[in-house]
């Protein structure tokens, strides 16, 4: 088989490079390992039907994420939400101090952007004194952001992303929008490309399922796949790229999810719906808190950096565990008799992520400008962690692949 652009991963990024290749006339064929597409974006149905999001579900920075206007012409429904994450409840719990937090995000966030115009990077532990009040909140809230640990991640990759603080969300699940946008496209399911040659005319990808040529490749796949070596590249990748990749690292997220009763006299939230709160405010060990989102009778735990970490390599029971005392320090022991697991995400452990998405460590932000950057007429990257724009977000992903797609067209002219 013979195509003009093979794409390694059927995620964000490699169906936005599809796309814009069968846009433009050129032939593609999407290789996807998994047995399903969407990658790191994945809806499931709960017994009542309602969808839960096991990856990404946030359209981050709204305003300016073109997944919006995209899912809209799908005829997927958007909720334009208003809430800022947790921001009212924390107003609520922590009263006049509330207003202490916000300022302590402030100073880290001048902080950064100080540290970015200057070229000197830090990690964004080093930005705040040891002894700030919230820094330990601060600490959590950065691993449900990046994934990572506070010392690990770079102050100029944090301020680098564009952030407009508008959140809105997909009533039928992102991953849901994800996978349709591989309608049309030509995806061969099962086919972990583990081997990927440059010859003097083209590509040829190969694995256990048999092999392909191509005249050039792009290859959208998580990041830790690429630091493992599951793909041999012969010859190997440019030093330069080589390099960026250990730049890089993909953090730990994961999710918890509980069922709840809603008749009057159990119901554990008091009938109040679709809020978010933290578990506490002086605990780097600390959880993100969706209750009943979209009204339905599900809370979600969200954790992140190395709490996610620890939790999953501990195990299902664990992360349930941890769930509801999470809860219990919210909401008191009234929410934990009747709450019933429903799911616990693993994405450290999935064999074609290996973790969540990623962060630069401190003084490395360039390298996701590396990555990005054509190297090669026959073959591009894509993914997250190639966007210093828009990094560990699927809209980031999507454009990426976009962005790959364009520097092939030239050396891959339509028939």
């Amino acid at each position: 088989m013979t195509v003009d652009v093979a794409i390694v991963g059927a995620g964000a990024a490699g169906l936005g490079a599809a796309g814009r290749l069968a846009e433009a006339g050129r032939s593609v064929v999407v290789l996807e390992a998994r047995d399903r597409v969407g990658g790191r974006a994945h809806v499931v149905q709960t017994a009542e039907g309602w969808p839960i999001d096991k990856g990404c579900h946030w359209l981050h920075s709204a305003s300016k994420n073109p997944f919006v206007a995209l899912a809209e012409r799908r005829g997927f429904a958007v909720d334009r939400c208003e809430q800022l994450w947790a921001r009212d409840w924390t107003r609520k719990v922590l009263g006049e101090a509330a207003y202490e937090l916000e300022a302590t995000w402030e100073e880290l966030f001048e902080a950064a952007e100080a540290a970015e115009r200057s070229g000197r990077d830090a990690s964004l532990s080093a930005l705040l004194p040891d002894g700030a009040r919230f820094k330990p909140h601060v600490a959590a809230a950065i691993g449900w952001i990046w994934g990572g640990a506070l010392d690990a991640v770079s102050a100029t990759d944090h301020v680098r992303s564009l952030e407009t603080m508008e959140n809105w969300r997909l009533p039928a699940g992102y991953g849901s929008f994800v996978a349709d946008l591989a309608t049309d496209l030509p995806v061969e399911l099962g086919r972990a490309v583990e081997r990927l040659e440059r010859l003097p005319s083209g590509v040829r990808l190969s694995g256990a399922w048999g092999s392909l040529e191509a005249a050039a490749a792009i290859v959208a796949v998580p990041l830790s796949i690429l630091q493992q070596g599951r793909i041999a590249f012969a010859p190997g990748l440019p030093a330069a790229q080589a390099a960026a990749l250990e730049g890089l690292r993909l953090g730990s997220d994961n999710k918890i999810y509980f069922r709840f009763p809603t008749e009057p006299g159990r119901d554990p939230f008091g009938g109040e719906r679709d809020f978010q709160t933290n578990s506490r405010y002086d605990s780097e060990r600390a959880a993100h808190i969706h209750v009943a989102p979209f009204g339905r009778a599900l809370v979600e735990v969200y954790v992140g950096g190395p709490l996610s970490r620890e939790l999953e390599a501990a195990g299902s029971g664990a992360m349930v565990a941890y769930g509801r005392e999470a809860l219990a320090e919210c909401f008191g022991s009234r929410v934990g008799p009747d709450l019933e697991p429903v799911l616990t995400t693993g994405w450290d452990a999935d064999p074609f992520s290996l973790g969540a998405y990623s962060h630069a460590l401190p003084g490395r932000a360039d390298d996701r400008r590396t990555l990005a950057a054509r190297f090669d007429e026959r073959l591009a990257l894509a993914g997250e962690h190639t966007n210093d724009v828009f990094p560990a977000c699927a809209h980031g992903a999507w454009l990426s692949g976009r962005r790959a797609a364009e520097q092939l067209l030239e050396s891959v002219p339509a028939a």
